[in-house]
Order: C-alpha cells, then sequence, then structure tokens
C-alpha cells in the first residue's frame, strides 16, 4: 500500500515537472525569441471587367482599377495609366500608337522590343504569344522575380500598336523578395491575357 502511494506520488511530481518545463521552452505566446514581422498580403481585386473605347479600340480593364487616359506625343493614339485599387497600388503603364504609316509603326515597334529586353536585363521570363479575336499580334512577358517591370505586353496590328508595362511601388526593404509582390503579377498576368485575348 505504502510502495502503490510512494509510486503515484512520484509519477504525479514527475508530470508536474514535464508540464513546467514545457511552458518554460519558449515556444508559446510569451516566449523570449522576438520573432521576424510579415509583410501584409496583397490582396488583389477579382476578374471582373469593363470595357472601355480608347482610340476606337475596345479594352477590357479590371473593374477595380481607375483609367486616366490623355493624348501621346508625335504619333496618333494615347497614353493609358491604369492604377489598381490595392496595397503598392501597381500601375500598368500602356501607350496605343495609330499611324497611317506602315513605316513608322514597324519603327515603334522594334523600339519597343528593344526596350522590353532592356527593362528584363538579366532576368529570366516566360513568353506567351497569341493573336487576338480582332487580329492583334501579342505578346505578354512575365518575369516573376523582377521587381521593377514584372509584367509587359506588346500588341500590334496594322497600323496600330499597344504597349506597355506594369510597374509596381515597392518598400526599399523589400525589393530583394519578389514573393511580396507575386499576387500583384499573377493578377496582372491574368488581367493582361484577358485583354489581349478580347482586343
Amino acid at each position: 500500500m505504502i510502495k502503490e502511494i510512494v509510486y503515484k506520488a512520484l509519477t504525479l511530481a514527475a508530470l508536474a515537472l514535464a508540464l513546467s518545463m514545457s511552458s518554460c521552452g519558449g515556444k508559446g505566446d510569451a516566449g523570449y525569441a522576438p520573432r521576424p514581422q510579415a509583410y501584409p498580403r496583397i490582396e488583389f481585386p477579382d476578374s471582373v471587367y469593363v470595357p472601355i473605347e480608347i482610340g476606337g479600340v475596345t479594352m477590357l480593364f479590371n473593374d477595380s482599377t481607375e483609367i486616366h487616359e490623355s493624348p501621346s506625343g508625335a504619333m496618333r493614339g494615347a497614353w493609358i495609366d491604369v492604377r489598381y485599387k490595392c496595397l503598392t497600388s501597381p500601375e500598368l503603364y500602356l501607350t496605343l500608337t495609330q499611324s497611317d504609316d506602315t513605316l513608322e509603326i514597324a519603327e515603334a515597334l522594334e523600339n519597343r522590343r528593344e526596350r522590353m529586353a532592356l527593362n528584363l536585363g538579366q532576368e529570366r521570363a516566360e513568353l506567351i504569344e497569341l493573336t487576338s479575336r480582332g487580329g492583334w499580334d501579342c505578346q505578354l512577358v512575365v518575369a516573376r522575380a523582377s521587381v521593377t517591370t514584372p509584367v509587359q505586353v506588346l500588341a500590334w496590328r496594322h497600323g496600330e500598336m499597344l504597349s506597355g508595362a506594369l510597374v509596381v511601388n515597392v518598400p526599399d526593404s523589400l525589393r530583394a523578395d519578389p514573393a511580396y509582390i507575386a499576387p500583384v503579377v499573377e493578377g496582372v498576368e491574368r488581367d493582361m491575357l484577358v485583354l489581349l485575348k478580347n482586343l
């Protein structure tokens, strides 16, 4: 009987000791080790689109964007600034170029291709090519590791060219972390595919 009582007492003491040690392990909410602060998750707008006509060309834009259009410089066409209403306020800068001069459009295309290559630098990129419903030849370039111009577009048909790039306002402390803007890159890639397919 005494042995049984001593055994139970020792078992309870060992259990109490184990519990007290596990609560001091520093893994609970009151742990001593400082935790890294996570960056806020970017919630990207849903895939709801509205048609907007610019320069006689109908384009589908995300309903959660602000569109600002202004006349372009030398040639006919327009500058189109597309601002997303989400964290970091990503902006897509598009240029619609229109000209009756075939050579002028060909030169603009060549200049744009060169600019796209310079924007990429040494980054690896995915290239998606397609022909739109309206007969535009289209290219979508996505460089997921880039935090400057991760998405670029180029589309053309006789007498017209649409080009542009996404610019994301990333804090300097996060410039080395492409995962931070991954939701934006994926969302804009989706939206630009919709826009290009429906030109």
